[in-house]
């Protein structure tokens, strides 16, 4: 096993009972990185053993961590866990006999933003949008999402993003009375379907 190092620090444990209460917190030391990748071998073995995996020459993989390492290692360097995933994986030689990998490649999972990000980031647009629409009776405007965000609001409920972005609006209209003077008697909010 491999020593905790200093600055992985501690993890707090919260246990609450049937009501929600907090009944016990408990500190102990962060796991080491071989405790951790014994966690989460199963999975990761699982991820490697399918059959779109073992058929492509370099796979990406995700190493599938539970929420509460995942915060550690967006900052942390991850090649010790890596490592020792590599380790298990040449100790299993014969499991993976059937793999054309030329490589292997492990990463964190991409870290989705929230709902408020996302509305920060395309309030600038949306805003210039609206501007453009002040003399527009009953405007209908398309989120100006970016592609990596499309996809999802193409099928999801994009009503909490809609109620991010009119708080912006409100707060906006009320410090600059930016939109006081559109002809709006509704205003509609959609997604590029296509």
């Amino acid at each position: 096993m491999l020593p905790v190092s200093k600055e992985r620090g501690t993890e707090r444990v919260i246990t609450r009972d049937r009501y929600g209460l907090i009944s016990s917190i408990v500190e102990r030391p962060f796991p080491s990185e071989q405790e951790i990748a014994d966690e989460i071998w199963p999975k990761v073995r699982e991820i490697l053993l399918s059959a779109d995996v073992l058929e492509a020459p370099d796979p990406l993989i995700y190493l599938p961590l539970p929420p509460r390492y995942l915060e550690f290692y967006r900052t942390a360097d991850v090649n010790g866990l890596v490592d020792v995933i590599c380790r298990k994986i040449n100790s299993d030689r014969e499991a993976f006999a059937p793999a054309k990998w030329e490589g292997l490649e492990f990463d964190i999972p991409p870290r989705t933003p929230s709902e408020a990000e996302i509305a920060d980031e395309i309030w600038p647009a949306l805003r210039a949008l609206m501007v453009d629409g002040l003399e527009v009776r009953d405007p209908t405007f398309i989120l100006p999402l970016p592609p990596r965000y499309l996809a999802h609001y193409q099928t999801a409920d994009a009503n909490g993003l809609v109620n991010l972005l009119m708080k912006k609006f409100n707060a906006e209209n009320r410090e600059t009375h930016v939109f006081a003077h559109a002809k709006w008697k509704t205003l509609q909010f959609d997604v590029d379907r296509q």
